[in-house]
C-alpha cells in the first residue's frame, strides 16, 4: 500500500507580514514621488561632491579654508575648546636645532590633523627635543589642544611632560602636560603676533622601552 503524500509545508507569516505588491503584468512599476525625489537628490549630491573635490584639489585658498573648517569640526567633537576660540593653522613643522629627523615619523605628523600619526625623535640627557612650528603670517595663540605620545603605542614611547615654548619675538611660556593619550587643553600665554613657536621638551614621562619621544598632535587656537 502506498503511503499518502505528505502535505506541502505552509508558509508561516508573522502578524505584521504583508505580501509585497506587484506591478500589473506588462506595465512597468511607477516610482513614487518620494523615490524619484531621493534618486534625483543622490544624483545632485554626487555631482556637487565631485565638483567640490575637484575644487579642493585645484584651488589652494579653498583647500586652506576646508582644512581650517575640518580642524574646527574635529575640535568641536572633542568638546574641549569652547566656541569662542578659532583654529590657528600652522603652515609647517620641522625638527628644531639639534633635533634629528626620523623619516618614518616626521615632524609634520604633529600638525597634520590625524591622531593616528605622530612625530618622534630620540631623547638623550644632553639634548632636549625641539619641534619648530611655523605660521604663514603673524598669529595670536591663546589655547592649544595636545595629544601626547603615540596613540596606538602609548607606553612604548616617552611622553612630553615639562614644555618650554619660545616664540619668534623672544617671549617664552612654560607648561606641564599630563601623561594621558586623551586630548588635553592647555592655556598659552605671551603668544601675540608670532610667526614661529619652538616647543622644547624639557622632561618626559618614561616609556617601558626605547629612547624615543612621541607627540601625536598639537592644535592651536586664538580667542575670537
Amino acid at each position: 500500500m502506498v503511503a499518502p503524500a505528505a502535505a506541502a509545508p505552509q508558509a508561516q507569516y508573522g502578524p505584521e507580514w504583508t505580501a509585497p505588491r506587484r506591478a500589473a503584468r506588462g506595465r512597468p512599476a511607477r516610482r513614487s514621488f518620494g523615490e524619484r525625489l531621493v534618486r534625483t537628490a543622490r544624483v545632485v549630491i554626487g555631482v556637487v561632491l565631485i565638483a567640490l573635490g575637484t575644487l579642493y584639489a585645484a584651488h589652494a585658498p579653498f583647500k586652506a579654508w576646508v582644512d581650517g573648517q575640518a580642524t574646527g569640526v574635529r575640535t568641536w567633537a572633542t568638546g574641549l575648546v569652547v566656541q569662542d576660540y578659532a583654529p590657528v593653522n600652522p603652515s609647517s613643522a620641522a625638527p628644531g636645532p639639534g633635533t634629528p629627523a626620523i623619516p618614518a615619523n616626521l615632524a609634520g605628523a604633529a600638525i597634520d590633523g590625524f591622531t593616528n600619526t605622530y612625530w618622534s625623535t630620540p631623547v638623550t640627557e644632553k639634548r632636549a627635543p625641539i619641534l619648530l612650528v611655523t605660521f604663514s603670517e603673524p598669529v595670536r595663540i591663546d589655547r592649544a589642544l595636545v595629544r601626547n605620545g603615540a596613540a596606538d603605542e602609548f607606553r612604548t614611547y616617552h611622553r612630553a611632560k615639562d614644555v618650554h615654548l619660545v616664540y619668534s619675538d623672544g617671549q617664552t611660556f612654560d607648561l606641564v602636560l599630563k601623561d594621558t593619550p586623551d586630548p588635553q587643553e592647555v592655556t598659552i600665554e605671551h603668544a601675540v603676533a608670532v610667526t614661529t613657536v619652538e616647543i622644547h621638551i624639557l622632561s618626559v614621562y618614561q616609556s617601558v622601552e626605547g629612547d624615543q619621544l612621541a607627540l601625536s598632535e598639537i592644535e592651536f587656537f586664538a580667542e575670537q
